[in-house]
């Protein structure tokens, strides 16, 4: 009797391990057509889901995404798209002078003249040497801070605790601190590096000024020449 239960015991311990694992294998092709799906469409029909799959099963998909289509950080730069449309119309309620930006130090010129503070991150002189005096530029009412890695971004997201953020960064660290900014219900837009790397890295000036702008009739908007004639 006792071999008997046993054996029925271990059957339906086996039987379940194999829906488990067949549901397991269901969810993550659902996981991995959504990505591509998501990443060939210009919007998605179905963001939420995509983006909870896509955590969910993210290391297995960013290795299969990655040999699927060459791109290192195919998943990191899905999930910053994901972000973007589930937060976009929060982001855009935001009044501008409630809004901060986020600037990697990487975007710096080598011959920055610019400070750390242990509180603020890297300021500003306005040298005109890098793209972050344009960007302080478009919007002079926003606080624009330039950070020295991914957890002082963070710390100041605490610190500050701002309505409405906009970051940019390399895909991953980029990914990683819209969801910070998520947990901490700070609706979010991110653009990546177009050049990453530690040093010399760029960033669109377009993207930048369409994110840091969303939501916003403004006038009178400077473009990058005129900013740049502006900045000497």
């Amino acid at each position: 009797m006792g071999i008997y239960l046993a054996t029925e015991f271990f059957g339906w311990v086996g039987l379940a391990a194999v829906v488990a694992a067949g549901i397991f294998v269901l969810l993550f092709a659902a996981a991995f057509t959504s990505a591509v799906l998501a990443r060939r469409s210009q919007r998605m029909l179905f963001p939420r889901a995509t983006l909870a799959l896509l955590e969910f099963f993210f290391v297995p998909l960013r290795r299969v995404l990655r040999a699927v289509s060459g791109d290192e950080h195919a998943a990191e730069k899905l999930g910053v798209r994901i972000y973007n449309q589930i937060r976009a119309s929060r982001y855009a309620s935001v009044p501008l002078e409630q809004r901060m930006v986020f600037l990697p130090q990487c975007l710096r010129d080598n011959e920055c003249p610019a400070r750390l503070s242990s509180e603020e991150g890297f300021a500003c002189k306005e040298c005109g040497k890098c793209v972050i005096c344009e960007i302080r530029r478009i919007a002079p009412e926003v606080r624009v801070f330039v950070n020295p890695g991914g957890s002082f971004s963070r710390r100041l997201l605490m610190r500050h605790r701002p309505k409405a953020v906009l970051g940019v960064a390399c895909p991953p660290d980029l990914f990683e601190g819209l969801q910070a900014a998520g947990r901490a219900g700070i609706p979010a837009q991110g653009v990546s590096l177009s050049r990453t790397g530690c040093v010399n890295t760029d960033v669109s000036f377009d993207d930048v000024r369409e994110k840091l702008l969303l939501g916003i009739e403004r006038s009178g908007v400077l473009h990058r020449a005129e900013l740049k004639g502006d900045s000497h």
